[in-house]
């Protein structure tokens, strides 16, 4: 009877034992992945450090085009007037500008050209 007792003794002592190395493995773990510094902020980070790194390289592609630009600008002083006429809707005197595609459907479009072209008979009047 007392071996018994020892073994009950024994058993109770190992179930606890076992139990607590569980509970502390499972503590560990959840740590691990749901902690401050776990796998799951890490890969919040990694997502977060991607989507930079894309916005980063967007702006360094930004960057390098309004470079040549530049450099364009400064060694061809006709690149002005080229862009000028791009952007602006410049025209030289006598010159028509015509419009292709389904631009012209856009009234916007169709008035700033319109308007342009009268300001410019305008002119040519004074």
């Amino acid at each position: 009877m007392a071996k018994k007792d020892r073994d009950q003794k024994t058993s109770w002592k190992r179930k606890v034992a076992i139990s607590f190395i569980v509970f502390i493995i499972l503590v560990i773990f959840a740590a691990s992945f749901l902690g401050k510094r776990g796998w799951l902020e890490v890969r919040k980070a990694q997502k977060r450090k991607d989507k930079l790194q894309q916005e980063i390289e967007l702006l360094e592609k930004k960057r390098d085009h309004l470079r040549e630009e530049v450099r364009l600008l400064k060694e061809y002083p006709e690149a002005y007037e080229e862009q000028a006429r791009k952007k602006l809707w410049l025209m030289k005197p006598g010159e028509k500008v015509v419009v292709e595609g389904a631009g012209l459907k856009d009234k916007g479009i169709k008035e700033k050209a319109e308007g342009q072209k009268k300001s410019h008979d305008e002119k040519k009047q004074k």
